[in-house]
């Protein structure tokens, strides 16, 4: 029987908490995953009427420079830093989500001397 979530209790955690290094995004992975986000966020403000003029045009804006800024990123980059980052991975009913990056792999991948 499932376990009970012990953030939710009245949802079903029927799948273990997964931390294992083994689900790993490469930084490139990463900055594509922000754009797309941002991409959404301007089309999103883009298409709302709701919006008062000012403040849609400030979050584009605002949204077009963090694009601008994963840009930049992604070409001062070297190619070879798409090293794997361990990601930690929580399964529910019907959802997954990406938390971040394991800290103690990321900790332990710096201290590791270069061989």
């Amino acid at each position: 029987m499932p376990e009970r979530d012990s953030r939710n209790p009245n949802r079903l955690n029927d799948h273990p908490r997964d931390d294992h290094p083994d689900h790993c995004l490469t930084r490139h992975a990463h900055l594509e995953a922000i754009d797309q986000l941002a991409a959404s966020v301007l089309e999103d403000v883009t298409n709302d009427a709701d919006l008062e003029p000012e403040t849609a045009r400030t979050v584009v804006r605002h949204v077009r420079e963090v694009r601008a800024e994963v840009e930049s990123v992604r070409r001062a980059l070297p190619e070879d830093a798409d090293i794997e980052v361990p990601m930690v991975v929580r399964r529910g009913v019907g959802s997954r989500s990406v938390l971040g990056p394991v800290t103690d792999c990321s900790e332990q991948s710096r201290d590791e001397p270069p061989g």
